[in-house]
């Protein structure tokens, strides 16, 4: 009998092994939020900040109550699924994976992997976590020491859904941890993390993004239509981004620069590396060499190519051909010789602007160069 049992043990094991290595194996998501601080990664430490927020101000308890009796999931789904939903978009994936604990045994983790498709429903969402989250909880056989071994897993994110009268959750060595637990008649968020690894103002940006996701949930009938920031940020956003300004369009750039230069000559106009140069020298040097691009007949109906390395060299150089009144043809040198080869050939170019150590790139080109 004893045998027996042993046998069957086994065979659960085994079985709860191969759910997840049909999941998990090969499997390359890492869904932890940017590191603030990546330097710490490999030091093991209990998560010792953590901020709160109260869903009260988010959310009725009847526009919960509602959802839920529609969609038929239970409260623990809802915002597991916020949860894993917030992760993946916070991370800028499709797809999320974190630890929970199955109901009856919190201190025995299992990996949840869920994909999102912003084409679902909310509702199609909602009854696609519980259903593998309910498959997910069945398979407890398999110790997680013994999953992470296997599959190359690790623990550093949670969540933990709390009964009212829970003791504290041991949260390990989690990066970062989610704990949702019933507060009155709604529900509160804890998020615990590791401040070596990670700056308050890295978890609240998640934190906002978790309760509008959960906003979403109650409001939008699909993924697709819900709004991750604020309508406050987006007023923010939209300010920053009307960037357009009335100029006048019967100028060439090069006149718009020699205008600026004169305006203000000494305010920075080019920079590279260390290298700083103001629109009065910007305007003197690309004068310069365009003069002498000139003595090379170049002018009107004529395409220079430019060769160099990225440096403040490439701008110069543009805007200098365009002040010689011909047109500039800017050439990668990542480009293979042939493709550079013919792009030359097909300008018909008479003149080549270019680093020295860059003409081996041109093997063929037969016209005159200027060498940077």
């Amino acid at each position: 009998m004893k045998n027996f049992n042993n046998n069957q043990a086994d065979a659960t094991i085994s079985q709860s092994l191969s759910y997840f290595s049909s999941i998990l194996a090969g499997l390359e998501t890492d869904s932890n939020p940017i590191y603030d601080f990546p330097q710490k990664i490999s030091q093991q430490a209990a998560p010792n900040q953590s901020i709160s927020s109260d869903f009260s101000r988010i959310f009725t308890p009847t526009a919960l109550t509602a959802l839920l009796a529609t969609s038929k999931v239970s409260a623990k789904v809802f915002f597991l699924a916020a949860f894993s939903y917030s992760l993946a978009k916070f991370s800028g994936q499709d797809e999320s994976l974190f630890c929970i604990s199955p109901v009856d045994n919190r201190d025995r983790m299992l990996p949840l992997y869920l994909k999102i498709n912003e084409d679902q429903r909310v509702f199609e969402y909602l009854d696609g976590v519980q259903t593998i989250y309910q498959e997910t909880i069945r398979q407890t056989a398999c110790s997680f020491e013994k999953l992470a071994a296997e599959l190359d897993l690790k623990a550093d994110l949670r969540f933990v859904f709390e009964a009212p009268s829970a003791a504290p959750p041991d949260l390990g060595h989690a990066h970062l941890a989610v704990v949702i637990s019933a507060k009155g008649d709604s529900y509160e968020m804890r998020l615990h993390y590791r401040g070596d690894l990670y700056q308050e103002a890295t978890i609240r940006s998640f934190a906002d993004l978790f309760e509008n996701t959960i906003r979403g949930f109650l409001s939008q009938s699909k993924l697709s239509e819900i709004s991750l920031i604020s309508a406050a940020d987006q007023l923010r956003c939209d300010a920053f981004n009307r960037t357009a300004v009335a100029y006048d369009t019967s100028l060439t750039m090069v006149s718009m620069l020699r205008q600026q230069a004169k305006k203000t000559p000494d305010q920075v106009a080019l920079v590279y590396q260390d290298i700083r140069l103001t629109y009065g020298q910007l305007d003197t040097v690309t004068d310069r060499l365009a003069k002498h691009i000139k003595s090379f007949g170049i002018g009107r109906e004529d395409i220079v190519p430019i060769l160099v390395a990225k440096s403040e060299f490439m701008t110069i150089a543009a805007i200098a051909v365009l002040k010689a009144g011909a047109a500039y043809q800017p050439l990668d040198p990542s480009y293979p010789i042939d493709r550079l080869g013919f792009m030359i050939k097909d300008t018909s170019a008479r003149l080549l602007i270019a680093d020295q150590a860059m003409l081996v790139l041109v093997p063929d080109y037969p016209g005159q160069v200027i060498l940077t």
